[in-house]
């Protein structure tokens, strides 16, 4: 009886670690995958030649927010004051490229926090700083700027232009 419970333990502990390790495997499968692996927040795939562009819109599938979000916890909403969107914007609109892209038409669409801070303090209190934020431009012709600001230095450390043109053909028939 004692031989049988002990080989039962075993048995589910080796099955434990086999499915312990074929989780791994599809979770690395799923990060990087065959298609380098990026999606979209939708869940839209991105077309090769944009992610190896290095576009910081799109997020691993595994990344930071695996942590933080599944199916049962929807991750942390985080509600921007008025203060906080002014500085981003005095940023942005100081940056002659963003300057350009506002002359061209382009307007501020959203603003949100890429990239957050835990700092304890001598008190032992923990607080969040902001570190980057993302501010999306669109127009109205289907085009879209992501700007990255720097929120430490005060600037503005990237800006990808993505335009979307569809020309539609008649059919000769």
């Amino acid at each position: 009886m004692r031989r049988s419970v002990l080989l039962v333990i075993l048995g589910l502990a080796v099955l434990g670690a086999v499915i312990f390790s074929l989780y791994n495997a599809l979770a690395s499968l799923a990060c990087v995958g065959f298609d380098n692996g990026f999606t979209q927040k939708n869940g839209l795939k991105i077309s090769p030649c944009i992610v190896d562009s290095r576009n910081f819109t799109c997020i691993p599938k595994r990344g930071w927010e695996w942590s933080m979000r599944d199916k049962f916890f929807r991750g942390f909403q985080v509600e921007l004051s008025e203060g906080f969107k002014n500085r981003v914007l005095e940023i942005i609109k100081s940056d002659e490229d963003v300057q350009r892209l506002l002359n061209e038409g382009y307007n501020v669409s959203s603003i949100k926090i890429a990239q957050v801070k835990l700092v304890v303090r001598e008190s032992g209190e923990i607080a969040i700083e902001a570190i980057k934020a993302i501010v999306v431009l669109t127009n109205g012709n289907g085009g879209r700027a992501c700007v990255e600001v720097d929120l430490k230095a005060g600037a503005v450390t990237r800006i990808v232009v993505m335009n979307v043109k569809v020309i539609e053909k008649g059919s000769s028939t």
